[in-house]
């Protein structure tokens, strides 16, 4: 045990020389108490570990992180488009999206407005695929599912995009959740 103890302290003191508790277990291994300085050792030793292990976890998150960044940049390099142009053309999609849908719901009917609100749904869906972190993309996923539910008459495939828009985006505005969850516990009902 002497042996280890001097290997594993001297091990120690060559990368963890900072470290006050090693001088504590140098005393006490000097003094003769060999179970006390391998009692202090052990602990700076599980004490240490437990840093490295939840250092190398946020490293593992933020490697996570910039690898889906890096795959965002380069899906939206070979589209053409600067991270700052994405807001802009998120934007500009829902504006169009939004003026379908309004057009549609406000002026038209029969197979005209539906096919209207199809295409806006088709809008609010390249935003939720195309710019998936922008802050349209939550609102884009419940309005397809609110054009679906309420508006085309598909409750079925409107239920099944109020379930994705739940899933996908648990943090979206209060009012949006709330509809959504209204109208998921309306479909269970009644299916």
């Amino acid at each position: 045990m002497k042996k280890i103890l001097i290997i594993f302290a001297a091990f120690l003191s060559q990368s963890l020389a900072a470290a006050g508790n090693i001088q504590d277990a140098r005393k006490e291994y000097d003094a003769g108490n060999y179970k006390n300085a391998y009692d202090i050792l052990i602990l700076e030793y599980i004490s240490l570990s437990n840093e490295v292990g939840e250092k190398n976890n946020l490293l593992d998150a933020y490697r996570t992180e910039i690898q889906k960044l890096e795959e965002e940049q380069k899906r939206l390099s070979a589209r053409g488009l600067q991270r700052g142009a994405v807001n802009e053309e998120a934007e500009r999609v829902w504006k169009e999206a939004w003026s379908l849908q309004r057009t549609a719901i406000h002026e038209k009917s029969g197979m005209e407005r539906d096919q209207l609100l199809l295409d806006a749904i088709d809008l609010f869906r390249e935003i939720t695929l195309d710019y998936p972190d922008t802050a349209r993309a939550a609102e884009a996923q419940y309005r397809i599912g609110r054009l679906y539910y309420r508006y085309i008459g598909n409750r079925k495939k409107g239920y099944e995009e109020f379930l994705k828009f739940i899933h996908s985006y648990p943090y979206a505005e209060t009012k949006l959740i709330k509809d959504a969850n209204k109208c998921i516990t309306e479909y269970e009902k009644r299916n």
